[in-house]
């Protein structure tokens, strides 16, 4: 790739990250208009091309490291499905990066500054012509779902709008009928979470309880048997913690690691994993 294509890349990348400032946001995302964050780096060098898949499915660089995709998740790896079902997304996904990889050189685009305690690059991937899309698209075809990280520095509005058409389309794995995505119990505002794994529930946030060390937003009028997710406010700044104070009467989407704890719980680490939709 010429340096004139990692500088239209480059571009791409950061005029996304912009852009989401500028609009209304469904998730609870801080406010990051301006200029993108300083953590958005990316690094014009031949180790940013991917080279290949490794033996697990993920995007392997030119120089040997792997890309670890941001604030996404692959469907495939998602506990609650069957091991026939994984194998069939992992298939799915795997074949999706390598006709990507046949099509047109694919270079990383680094989200985060540092590597992961695996060694692994965080980013997305992309053409000089297309700009970063790598994220979006797993997310369109139903090979991923939506997971912001606790130190993640980019909104993910528009990926959980890939995500959200994916479902309503029933694609990949929104076609199956152990999705990890369930509304509330109308009656009891609780959620069906048999043990621990990813899970994504909406409803209406009836009750706020605003306690020393936590905020705890429950679905429904006992807390003994509702869906709650709870807020542990050391993880937040005080500004973030007024937005979550003003949530009561929305219909929310949230999303992460739950547990049947009463009617079931989430505890988020990270705004984005709240969707405001109503």
């Amino acid at each position: 790739m010429t340096q004139a294509g990692f500088v239209t890349l480059l571009t791409a990348c950061l005029l996304a990250g912009q852009s989401m400032g500028n609009e209304a946001p469904p998730a609870m995302c801080p406010d990051r208009s301006g200029d993108p964050p300083a953590t958005i780096v990316f690094d014009p060098q031949d180790g940013a091309r991917i080279a290949a898949l490794s033996d697990t499915g993920d995007p392997v660089l030119s120089d040997g490291t792997a890309l670890h995709m941001a604030d996404i998740l692959y469907a495939d790896r998602l506990g609650a499905l069957s091991d026939t079902d994984r194998a069939a997304l992992a298939e799915q996904r795997q074949a999706r990066i390598a006709a990507l990889l046949e099509q047109a050189t694919l270079v990383a685009c680094r989200l985060e500054a540092e590597r992961d305690r695996y060694g692994r690059l965080s980013g997305d991937a992309g053409t000089s012509s297309r700009g970063a899309f790598l994220r979006k698209d797993l997310l369109a075809e139903g090979l991923a779902v939506v997971l912001p990280g606790a130190d993640s520095h980019a909104c993910c509005i528009e990926l959980y709008r890939q995500e959200d058409q994916a479902r309503r389309a029933a694609r990949g794995l929104w076609a199956l009928s152990l999705a990890p995505y369930q509304e509330v119990d109308r009656r009891t505002g609780a959620a069906r979470i048999p043990d621990r794994r990813f899970a994504i529930v909406e409803g209406r946030i009836r009750s706020i309880g605003d306690r020393d060390h936590v905020i705890y937003l429950n679905f429904g009028f006992d807390w003994s048997q509702d869906f709650t997710v709870s807020v542990t406010k050391r993880l937040f700044e005080p500004a973030e913690l007024d937005r979550i104070l003003t949530l009561m009467g929305k219909r929310v989407r949230v999303r992460g690691m739950a547990d049947p704890w009463k009617g079931g719980r989430i505890a988020v680490t990270s705004l984005d994993q709240i969707e405001v939709l109503r």
